[in-house]
């Protein structure tokens, strides 16, 4: 869909995207997200995330959304050795099915997938992963969908955005593959993969209690302040009457309680 909403791909110069990043921060801004269609394939990209994490005033860095394929050995070493490069990765596998990534297009294998997985699993650091998936593409068999499944439990993910398919005009899948699948069993194939991805949240965020996070506050009500930490799981703390903590300030909080997709 991205390519035909925004068009054939372009690469902002580096100098820009620099001087932009100086800009925000010189503003006050703590956080900077590098946002691109294939962010990482950027032929300088190394060389932005580099010159960002130097920056003066820099909290975190962040980027989305990459592809596996486009990963060095360089970039894993920079997530590994740089504390302000945030212990998150989103990257949108979509399907762990092969059948279904060749009618996406979308340029790599679930092998590939894997092997993306296994290199951030394997470093010192430990990162988040995040991903996005579509159900119900046409011509998903079961068989297809429970690949898909195979590849959350592989991944271990700790959110899953679950899309499920439907068709738009002028793209692609619309003019090249007939929507087969009937809504019944697109939405069973969205329960299911979200029951899964509930045990897997649930479990590793019960490894966060007890742990001493950095968060960023995003938003504030009478009783509740809510944040996201550095690997990007929501935080949600007591707000007290005379709390002086303002929305976008950095606080450390001590993690007691966890539920499926929230912290506290």
């Amino acid at each position: 869909m991205v390519p035909y909403a925004r068009g054939l791909e372009k690469h902002y110069p580096k100098e820009q995207i620099i001087e932009e990043a100086k800009r925000h921060l010189a503003s006050g801004c703590k956080e900077i997200v590098l946002l691109g269609q294939i962010v990482n394939k950027h032929p300088e990209f190394i060389e932005i995330l580099k010159t960002i994490l130097s920056l003066d005033g820099l909290e975190w860095l962040r980027y989305t959304s990459p592809y596996p394929n486009f990963y060095t050995p360089e970039l894993l070493f920079l997530h590994e050795t740089e504390n302000k490069l945030c212990p998150h990765i989103h990257i949108p596998f979509q399907s762990g099915s092969n059948t279904i990534l060749k009618a996406m297009r979308r340029g790599y294998t679930v092998e590939q997938a894997k092997e993306f997985i296994k290199n951030i699993r394997s470093l010192k650091r430990k990162i988040s992963i995040t991903t996005d998936m579509i159900v119900g593409y046409p011509d998903e068999t079961e068989e297809d969908f429970q690949a898909s499944l195979d590849l959350a439990k592989y991944g271990n993910f700790d959110m899953i955005y679950i899309g499920i398919y439907s068709p738009r005009p002028g793209t692609f899948a619309h003019k090249n593959h007939p929507d087969t699948i009937d809504r019944a069993t697109k939405r069973e194939r969205r329960n299911r993969l979200n029951e899964l991805l509930k045990s897997i949240s649930k479990a590793n965020n019960d490894q966060e209690i007890g742990q001493i996070k950095k968060a960023i506050v995003d938003k504030i009500h009478d009783q509740e302040i809510y944040g996201y930490t550095d690997n990007m799981k929501q935080i949600i703390i007591k707000n007290k009457s005379d709390s002086k903590i303002n929305v976008g300030n950095f606080i450390n909080v001590r993690i007691t309680k966890a539920i499926p997709f929230k912290l506290y």
